[in-house]
């Protein structure tokens, strides 16, 4: 469904006379999701790395998309705020999708931690951490991209 939404979007866009309206404006690549319950520590590093730069990516995106939506025609507005939506909708998926794969991972340390009577109290410490991180980058997005949202919203309201 998300994929049909975003062909149609795409389409719609470039049906415009001026479509190169939002062309440098470019949508940053999913991060990979690691198997939270299966992921090795360094795969778990690497997905957050990824997150904080998909994060990143997706403001700049989204800032670009709002800078295009100053200038837009209304029917051209209207696809941009599409493309915006469909934006928000990947950043929340994948928010979701990246919780999901800390907490498993939180969860199969925790039962190995568990298990294993030599796991020191640093290894405990570190592994509780990084969790603690990837939490608080998390929410740390999830507020930037709902703060991005009102702007933008702000922005159309008063550009109408």
């Amino acid at each position: 469904m998300k994929l049909s939404k975003t062909i149609l979007t795409t389409a719609g866009v470039t049906l415009f006379s001026s479509a190169a309206f939002a062309i440098d404006c470019n949508e940053p690549q999913m991060p990979n999701v690691p198997d939270g319950d299966s992921a090795t520590q360094s795969q778990m590093d690497q997905a957050k790395a990824e997150l904080k730069d998909f994060t990143q990516e997706s403001q700049d995106y989204l800032g670009c998309l709002q800078d295009k939506a100053a200038y837009a025609t209304a029917d051209e507005r209207a696809a941009i705020e599409d493309m915006y939506e469909d934006m928000l909708d990947k950043i929340d998926d994948t928010t979701e999708d990246m919780k999901d794969a800390a907490d498993d991972f939180q969860d199969e340390v925790a039962d190995n931690m568990a298990e294993a009577d030599a796991a020191t109290q640093d290894e405990q410490d570190a592994i509780a951490n990084m969790y603690s991180d990837m939490v608080d980058n998390l929410k740390t997005a999830s507020n930037e991209v709902e703060q991005a949202w009102n702007n933008f919203k702000s922005e159309m309201e008063e550009a109408e």
